[in-house]
């Protein structure tokens, strides 16, 4: 299965990281360093995953995850909040508002792969139970499609 990714990410270290996962498993559509500029890519590529900073000029982390929830999208890309802001609370409030995982930034591009690959399969996704605790315990969701 290939994963289309969008990284909403401010900084360029992280992003290149990003970038170096491009290939046979992953393809990088688009990197956005801008929360208005992530809502407008997340519509119009529909990515699979999206890697988001919570930290992003002109809309944050946040207010890109009430957009994603509140739009109605043709599908909802998973979302892995990449973040230096690792307290609880923000880390709660990125659940709270409907991301599927979490990452400390800054982050190895091996620890980034281990968390894209649990979204690594077109029928069976492999979801974070939500909530700060998502690390503890993979649970196999089977999403079904109309046809």
């Amino acid at each position: 299965f290939f994963m289309n990714i969008l990284l909403a990410l401010d900084d360029e270290s992280s992003a290149n990281i990003c970038k170096s996962l491009n290939g046979s498993d992953f393809h990088i559509l688009a990197c956005v360093n801008d929360g208005i500029s992530a809502t407008q890519a997340i519509v119009n590529l529909q990515p699979d995953v999206v890697v988001l900073d919570l930290i992003l000029p002109s809309l944050d982390g946040f207010g890109v995850l009430e957009f994603i929830s509140k739009k109605v999208v043709n599908k909802k890309p998973n979302i892995i909040v990449a973040s230096a802001l690792t307290s609880d609370g923000f880390v709660s409030k990125a659940f709270e508002l409907g991301a599927d995982d979490f990452i400390a930034k800054p982050f190895a591009g091996e620890s980034l792969k281990s968390h894209l690959e649990n979204f690594n399969s077109k029928d069976n996704i492999l979801r974070m139970p939500k909530g700060p605790k998502s690390k503890i315990k993979l649970v196999e969701e089977t999403i079904t499609t109309s046809k």
